[in-house]
């Protein structure tokens, strides 16, 4: 019987903790399920509708003049645009201007968010990075071409001046940004806790999340305990896809990622790489 119950636990006896907010409780619920002690300390919020007047403004404004390209860089911030969009009576026409315009996705999350309003991209950077979008402009020309971007929570600044650089008149669509943790006292213990080696996985939904966290270690003075633990493989960072693993590189931090960027395949990864670790 104890077998039995160990099989059906792969899981039990690691911690994993989660450093997202949005959807963080369908990240840990599979976990939880296999067996696993999650620990949840979001290192940024998100606020939503930050300017939703401004927003709705630039709206109606597409609507009446839409742009020749239109840049949807993550599947919330259109869900959020949509909802203001729903809330001032410009659903239908925001799904319409989408459909009669060109619209890139940095990615499946993106592309797949369009679908879900009834619109589709026509093209998606696999990378899911804004320089892939970037430099497939740039290639094209695009001196004198109106595009809109639909900001993500951190501005975007790079693919916003590369496009304004080769001569586009560029339009921002900021829908929400990245505010500090709700928790900050989580976050620090959570750090601490990193570097002490007291988790087996941390999971990533999100760059600036990521990015959040190495900066929530240094603050800590435990990045280079947990890139030791890394090298080691005894702590493994799994991100949802390879723009979110980014800020992880950069400081040294090697990560993982599925081949679809999904919720699911983020949890199979995690599961599967804790289980089998020794």
């Amino acid at each position: 019987m104890a077998e039995a119950h160990e099989e059906a636990l792969p899981l039990a006896g690691r911690r994993i903790l989660v450093t997202a907010q949005r959807r963080a409780d369908d990240l840990a619920a599979p976990l939880v399920r296999r067996g696993a002690e999650v620990v949840i300390a979001p290192t940024l919020a998100v606020e939503k509708h930050i300017d939703e007047p401004v927003l709705l403004d630039q709206t109606r404004a597409l609507l009446s003049d839409p742009p020749q390209i239109l840049i949807i860089t993550t599947g919330f911030g259109l869900r959020a645009w949509n909802e203001s969009a729903i809330g001032a009576g410009l659903g239908e026409q925001l799904v319409g201007m989408l459909n009669s315009t060109r619209v890139l996705a940095r990615g499946p999350k993106a592309s797949g968010a369009l679908q879900q309003i009834g619109s589709r991209a026509a093209w998606v950077a696999a990378s899911e990075l804004s320089d892939e979008i970037l430099r497939t402009l740039v290639a094209e020309g695009v001196d004198g071409v109106q595009i809109a971007v639909q900001l993500d929570g951190g501005g975007d600044a790079g693919l916003l001046a590369g496009l304004r650089d080769a001569g586009a008149r560029v339009i921002e669509l900021p829908v929400y940004r990245w505010g500090p943790p709700a928790d900050p006292e989580a976050v620090a213990r959570a750090a601490v806790d990193a570097g002490a080696g007291r988790y087996d996985a941390v999971a990533f939904t999100a760059a600036p999340g990521a990015a959040a966290w190495v900066d929530s270690l240094r603050r800590a003075g435990t990045l280079e305990a947990v890139r030791d633990l890394v090298d080691r493989d005894a702590l493994r960072l799994v991100a949802v896809g390879a723009r979110c693993a980014e800020p992880l590189a950069a400081a040294g931090l090697a990560a993982r990622w599925p081949e679809r960027s999904r919720l699911g395949p983020l949890t199979k990864l995690i599961a599967e790489g804790v289980s089998q670790a020794d």
